[in-house]
């Protein structure tokens, strides 16, 4: 049923994409083209030679050219029966995109459920982490709109620490493989999350136990295990072999206003409300924001109820304690004042701190001060208090009772300070790290942190609700659902018409004995990155008409040498481009004259004439002829 209910609201939130699907893209971009590539390519080589899926047939004549960017191969296990159909790449890639956000909101229900939490509570958990616009608005890009295994393979691992059967871990263990095969980018964030239940549990009074562990995964998981780290090894070559290593890039900050930005009608007219601050006229770097309403939500899991009450001394305590940290905290900014003259901390355009001359010391005296006159309230004993703390946590992780709203919070905050930019970011400490060093922006890790969102908002929910009958709980999952889905509203979304091009010339390439080469002219003579981008997408488009490695390709990363061999075809036909495509050792050169700017056309046959004894026709159609090059005989 509320697989059903997730599956309709997807068609309303993405209208007017659910009905055309088969014909529209929510964008037109080099990167839309490439994932419609990708998956088209992927489709093929499945039914072909699986085992060679990395040795795409772009960026001839390199090899593993898959592992340039995001490989798509899970989703191309579900893409691959709609172009087995129909033939429509665009119909199966946005029929990917529709049904994984579906499954990101029974996923975050499944998981919501695991933590105990009511059936209506895990319905809103849906609700924010499939359709809050930062999330949803990014099905255009494949490789972060499918992550839905993410909250399925967390449940299952917060399930086998509940209960330790070893089948929860050997499920959890598969699901990761799956997200690895369908997104780096979601196996990126799978790890993190994997990694912080881990770490909770085990402060919570886990035992590590690797000896069973390993037991309880058994060879059936280490075998589910086994695609993830296939998958890994083609990167791991391209990393050894081109460079495919991300660097730290010398400006990761992020503007202020991305982390209230977001493109829903509601959203945008509650921003416009806001007083006209400096920080927030900074046009947004992304769109982060996930919503008011999940928020309060979220907030109210921790809002103190009656059974969680504590006697007056216990905040006395810990007003002494935040006094205790402020004055050490104004201390150590004095010294690095001492030491640097200035100190200054910033989000963005927002200054956090400034700090300069005895400011500090000013500052800690106050506190101390105000320490001091709650000595009779709390005497100071440090020692004594550093103790109690500890007692606690001892108690606290002996508590058999579950309370995962510490651990959701710990995410939700990891992933924005994985977001801040310098000089608070913890990206630049960790950008390195395997598996990590692949993700190009940061701030990508929050669509972990609005799942997370997503689970505290489901235990606000039911912490509200609690007193409610049955059916009344489920009338205000209802309502809180359509307010949640009406502030998250952004339709009639963006879209475009959009098809796979296959031009005849191709076409009848496709046709012909193969193995061959191929490389497609014109090629740009533009110094403007986004045009050359737009060209190279073009043909590898052309290119699933026969699938033959050709020279031009796009991803995140080019080969040695690329961008300087493109560069030398601009001139086509000319001495050097010549001699260039003669070094290539492509097979076949399809030209497109259509594609030369209509001023550029003259001159270009002029030089089809002057160098027609290098060229050899194959076939023509009206929109191009492919060509063989040869140097002429010289007698």
């Amino acid at each position: 049923m509320a697989c059903a209910i997730y599956t309709l609201i997807m068609v309303v939130m993405s209208a007017p994409l659910a009905w055309s699907l088969a014909d529209h893209s929510l964008s037109g971009g080099s990167d839309t083209e490439l994932f419609l590539w990708t998956i088209a390519w992927d489709v093929h080589a499945l039914t072909h030679a699986p085992w060679a899926i990395f040795d795409a047939n772009i960026f001839y004549p390199f090899k593993n050219t898959l592992a340039y960017s995001e490989n798509l191969i899970g989703s191309a296990f579900f893409a691959a029966p709609v172009v087995w159909v129909t033939g429509n790449v665009v119909l199966a890639a946005n029929l990917v995109a529709f049904v994984s956000s579906v499954l990101c909101a029974v996923g975050a229900h499944v998981l919501a459920r695991q933590l105990g939490l009511s059936r209506p509570a895990a319905f809103v958990a849906g609700i924010v982490f499939a359709f809050a616009p930062s999330r949803l608005l990014r099905i255009d890009q494949m490789h972060l709109a499918t992550i839905q295994w993410v909250p399925f393979t967390l449940a299952y691992l917060d399930a086998y620490f509940e209960r330790g059967r070893p089948r929860d871990l050997r499920i959890a263990a598969a699901l990761f493989a799956l997200q690895a095969l369908t997104s780096g980018h979601g196996a990126a964030f799978l790890l993190l999350g994997v990694v912080m239940l881990m770490v909770y549990r085990w402060i919570r009074g886990a035992p590590l136990a690797p000896a069973r562990r390993l037991r309880d995964l058994g060879w059936i998981g280490v075998l589910a295990l086994v695609p993830a780290v296939l998958i890994y090894l083609p990167y791991q070559a391209a990393q050894r072999e081109i460079g495919l290593k991300r660097v730290l890039d010398r400006d990761w900050s992020l503007s202020a206003s991305s982390f209230v930005s977001s493109p829903s009608h509601a959203q945008q007219w509650l921003l416009a409300q806001l007083p006209d601050w400096a920080w927030l006229r900074t046009p947004p770097d992304a769109s982060l924001f996930p919503g008011v309403l999940p928020f309060l939500l979220a907030a109210a899991a921790f809002w103190p109820g009656a059974a969680s009450a504590r006697p007056a001394d216990r905040w006395w305590r810990r007003a002494a304690l935040g006094l205790d940290l402020l004055v050490l905290s104004q201390i150590a900014i004095g010294i690095a004042v001492l030491m640097r003259g200035e100190v200054s901390i910033g989000l963005g355009q927002i200054v956090l701190l400034r700090a300069h001359g005895w400011q500090p010391w000013a500052y800690a005296a106050i506190f101390a001060i105000l320490r001091a006159v709650l000595t009779r309230l709390v005497p100071f004993a440090p020692l004594a208090s550093i103790r109690a703390r500890l007692d606690a946590l001892r108690q606290w992780r002996g508590r058999t009772s579950r309370d995962d709203r510490w651990l959701y919070l710990a995410i939700v905050l990891m992933t924005i300070w994985l977001a801040v930019g310098p000089p608070l970011g913890v990206w630049q400490w960790l950008y390195w790290l395997p598996g990590l060093s692949f993700v190009r922006v940061p701030s990508r890790f929050t669509l972990l942190g609005v799942l997370a969102i997503g689970v505290l908002a489901a235990m606000g929910f039911d912490r509200m609700t609690s007193k409610l009958r049955a059916r009344s709980r489920t009338a205000a999952a209802a309502i809180v659902g359509l307010v949640c889905l009406g502030e998250f509203a952004a339709m009639p979304i963006d879209v475009r018409p959009f098809a796979m091009e296959q031009p005849a010339i191709d076409r009848w390439l496709g046709s012909q004995p193969k193995p061959f080469s191929v490389l497609e002219l014109p090629v740009p003579d533009s110094l403007s990155l986004i045009t050359r981008e737009r060209s190279n997408t073009r043909f590898m488009q052309h290119s699933t008409a026969h699938f033959q490695p050709i020279f031009q390709g796009y991803s995140g990363i080019q080969p040695p040498g690329y961008t300087e061999t493109f560069e030398k075809l601009m001139g086509f036909p000319d001495q050097q481009s010549l001699e260039t495509i003669l070094d290539l050792g492509v097979t076949y050169i399809v030209v497109h004259p259509e594609l030369w700017p209509p001023t550029d056309r003259p001159p270009a046959r002029e030089r089809f004439e002057r160098f027609r004894d290098w060229f050899q026709l194959v076939h023509e159609e009206a929109d191009g002829a492919v060509y063989v090059v040869k140097r002429p005989d010289i007698r």
